[in-house]
Order: structure tokens, then C-alpha cells, then sequence
């Protein structure tokens, strides 16, 4: 019962996602019927130009009974003539796909029906036709049998495991039909001469269903692999969608590794705040394309720099940013990772303006860690990935301190505590505790640059 109930689960998922992606899945099928009448033709025409360069330029290598009249025209035209027509046949099949795919996309699924019975039935014709100019016992074991299985391996292109099935049970029925009427023992062909027992048609039948079962199967597998697909698509373009492009290749990787709902959660991370400054002054006399073309040569390396200690960009704020190192996804580095990039962004301006990349531009920069509460803000048409919490305030109002202490890169004593490690004597300046605007407790801060 467990192993059926978990059947169960697994189709329903499946029938779940198949609805989901029903649209990606029909235009999947519609190529893959179009796929497999191309093919079909090529054979037919294949066929057909064998059969004519023999009969034309080898005759000798023509069975004798191939030139036999059949209803007034010899059997081999009659041949040629319904090859032309199953040719003709699935040209104007294409047209009616193409057809029901822009009109009435509901009554594919009979039209499958009907041409699979009639593909199917191709063989069968075969078997019919030799049937009249050979003996009809012989004609059961041509090698228009074998266009059954040929037919059947087709049909997985269908992507429809009943379908899969229906035709296979009809080229058994049609076979099993023939064998009955034509496996009659004859003057050639005695009583009790294993050709005529039953027993051996009857494999053949079992052998043609379970052709229709296998390709139903592996139909129904590359089906299932295809919804994988498009989930892993969806969850991808889901994540994008969600975080923006100011989310890193690797961040997004290891959301895609790591799927979760993205559900709010508090979490320690490390906020940094970014400014350039006296830029209003700068852009008073600036035309609104220069003052643009400039935060973009600005801000473009700065991305990099973010996404490559493991941030992101959160917030876009005019003339600077804010960042955070730890969320969605964290390292356990958050607080070093953060004062690296800064570290970083620093000497980019500096070697910038050097190299006069850049006017003469300062920036300041504040960093602080501290429990958050990360998660989305806002409705089904618009979200926004959002982090809130005090660190974000703080490290809001350290960023504003470096005007008054001339500074370039401030810290507070959480970050100074998270990187104690990795700092010596003289690469850190403590400033003390300093009144922080809208707190009542002063705070600890920090100058590394």
C-alpha cells in the first residue's frame, strides 16, 4: 500500500506540473509531431527512390511476383503509388497541425488519435498487398512487419503515453486480425508446419503491445524530464525575478542548489551604507546624462566588487547604495567579507581618479552588524527582497559620520569585534563613543580609512 500511495503522489505531482506547464508542453508536442512526419517522409521518399533505381537500373534484383498485375497495374506501381501518397499524406498532416495549433488547439489530441490509426495501419496495408501477388502466409513475414515496431518507436515523439499505448494495441489487433486470415495451412505449407501455430503470432501480438507500452513509457519519461525542465527554468527566472540584477551568478546558483520559499527569518548580517560625497554640488552644473554616464562608471566596478566578497546590492539610493553581506545567503564571513569590499571600493576610487577615469571623488562608508529580519515586502505583482531591522539604521547614521570625522570607512564595535582577528595595531582608529542621531545611548565607533 505504501509503495501504491507513493505511485499515487508521484502521478499527481506530475499531473499537477503537466497543468502547470500545459502551454510549453503542447508547443513541445506540436514540434515533436511536425519532427516526426518530417522523418517519415524523408523515409517514404527514401523508400521510394530505392525501389525506383532498382526497378530501373537493377530489375534483375525485382522479384518476379513484383511485376504481377494487380487489378490491371502490376504490383510494383501500385507499391510506388502508395508510397507517393502516405508521402503526400503527412505533408498535408503537417498542414493540419499547423492548423489546429492556431485554431483549435483542443482537437489535437483526437487528431493524434486518428493519425496514429492511420499510421499504424500502414504496415498492415503492406502485409494486404504482398498478400495478392505472393503467398499470403509469406506476407505475414515480410519486412513490413517490421514497420510496426519502426511506427511505434515514431510515436514516442507524440509525447502521449495513451496514445503510445493505443497504437500499440492497434497494429497487435491488426496483426493479430491478419494472422488469423491469412495463417491457413495451403498445399506449400501443411498442417502442423510451425509457420500456422498460433502460439507464434501470438508472440509477435505480445511483442507489439509491449512495443507500445515501452514507448509509452520512455514518452512519458522524457515528458516528465521536460517538466523538470521547465521547474528548474521557472525556479530560476523565479529567484531572478525575486532579487534583481544586483544578485551575483554564484548567489543565484546557490538559491538554485538550496531552493527555499524565502520566507521571512531573522538573520545576523553585516549592512553597509555607501555615499559619494558632495555630489549634489557636483551635479548642479552637469547635464542629467553626464551625471548618469558617471554613477554608472562609478557604480559598475562597485557591483563587482560586492558580488564578489558575497553581497549584494540591496538598495539603489541616488548618489550611493546600500548593500548587505549575509543575506539571502551567508559564508559565516559576513562582517570581513563586508569590510574587504568596502576596503576595496576604496582604492577603485582612489586609482580611478588617479588614472582620471574619474573627477576627484570621495566617498563614505559605514558598516555594522546585527540581527535582521530579511524576507519580501509587498503583493503578488510587485515584491521587493527587503532587509529591516536597527542594524540597517545604524549603519545608516555610521555612514553619516564620516563627514564629520573626515573619514572614509567607519565601523562599529560589533563589525570591529567580527574582524578583530584580522586587524593590528595601527589599521584601526577608535573614535570613541559618539552620539549617534535618533539613539539615546552613544556608540562605539570605529575609523579604517
Amino acid at each position: 500500500m505504501d509503495s501504491l500511495t507513493q505511485l499515487q503522489t508521484k502521478w499527481a505531482e506530475f499531473r499537477a506540473a503537466e497543468r502547470t506547464y500545459e502551454a510549453q508542453i503542447r508547443q513541445e508536442t506540436i514540434a515533436s509531431e511536425k519532427l516526426r512526419g518530417q522523418v517519415l517522409i524523408a523515409g517514404f521518399m527514401m523508400t521510394l527512390a530505392i525501389m525506383l533505381t532498382m526497378w530501373l537500373l537493377f530489375p534483375q534484383f525485382i522479384p518476379v511476383q513484383f511485376n504481377a498485375p494487380l487489378l490491371g497495374i502490376s504490383f510494383i506501381n501500385w507499391f510506388c503509388f502508395y508510397l507517393i501518397f502516405m508521402t503526400i499524406y503527412e505533408i498535408a498532416m503537417r498542414g493540419v497541425v499547423t492548423y489546429l495549433e492556431q485554431h483549435a488547439p483542443q482537437r489535437l489530441t483526437l487528431f493524434q488519435y486518428l493519425n496514429a490509426l492511420e499510421e499504424i495501419s500502414l504496415p498492415s496495408i503492406f502485409i494486404i498487398m504482398f498478400a495478392q501477388v505472393i503467398e499470403p502466409l509469406y506476407a505475414l513475414l515480410m519486412p513490413p512487419t517490421f514497420l510496426y515496431f519502426l511506427l511505434l518507436i515514431m510515436g514516442i515523439l507524440r509525447l502521449n503515453f495513451k496514445i503510445s499505448i493505443f497504437t500499440g494495441v492497434a497494429g497487435a489487433l491488426q496483426y493479430w486480425a491478419l494472422a488469423i486470415w491469412y495463417a491457413q495451412p495451403t498445399d506449400i505449407i501443411p498442417v502442423g508446419n510451425i509457420l500456422i501455430l498460433p502460439t507464434y503470432y501470438m508472440v509477435k501480438v505480445g511483442l507489439l503491445f509491449t512495443a507500445g507500452v515501452m514507448s509509452g513509457v520512455v514518452a512519458l519519461e522524457i515528458k516528465r524530464r521536460m517538466l523538470n525542465t521547465y521547474q528548474s527554468i521557472e525556479e530560476r527566472n523565479r529567484v531572478t525575478s525575486m532579487f534583481g540584477q544586483h544578485v551575483s551568478p554564484a548567489v543565484v546558483n546557490k538559491l538554485l542548489s538550496q531552493p527555499t520559499e524565502f520566507t521571512s527569518e531573522t538573520r545576523s548580517v553585516c549592512i553597509m551604507f555607501l555615499d559619494i560625497r558632495n555630489f549634489t554640488t557636483f551635479s548642479e552644473d552637469k547635464d542629467p546624462t553626464e551625471v548618469v554616464d558617471y554613477l554608472n562608471h562609478l557604480f559598475s566596478p562597485m557591483i563587482k566588487i560586492i558580488n564578489q566578497n558575497h553581497g549584494i546590492i540591496n538598495k539603489f539610493l541616488g548618489d550611493g547604495f546600500m548593500a548587505v553581506f549575509g543575506a539571502p545567503l551567508s559564508d559565516n564571513n559576513d562582517s570581513r567579507n563586508a569590510v574587504k569590499a568596502a576596503q576595496e571600493i576604496i582604492a577603485l576610487v582612489e586609482q580611478l581618479c588617479q588614472t582620471n577615469q574619474l573627477p576627484p571623488t570621495r566617498i563614505g562608508i559605514g558598516l555594522h552588524t546585527g540581527e535582521a529580519v530579511t524576507g519580501h515586502i509587498g503583493s503578488a505583482e510587485r515584491k521587493e527582497y527587503t532587509i529591516i531591522g536597527d542594524v540597517v539604521n545604524l549603519a545608516a547614521r555610521i555612514e553619516q559620520l564620516n563627514k564629520q570625522f573626515q573619514a572614509q570607512l567607519l565601523v562599529s564595535e560589533a563589525v570591529k569585534i567580527a574582524i578583530a582577528s584580522d586587524l593590528d595595531g595601527n589599521s584601526i582608529t577608535p573614535l570613541g563613543d559618539v552620539l549617534v542621531k535618533g539613539r539615546i545611548e552613544p556608540v562605539q565607533i570605529y575609523q579604517l580609512a
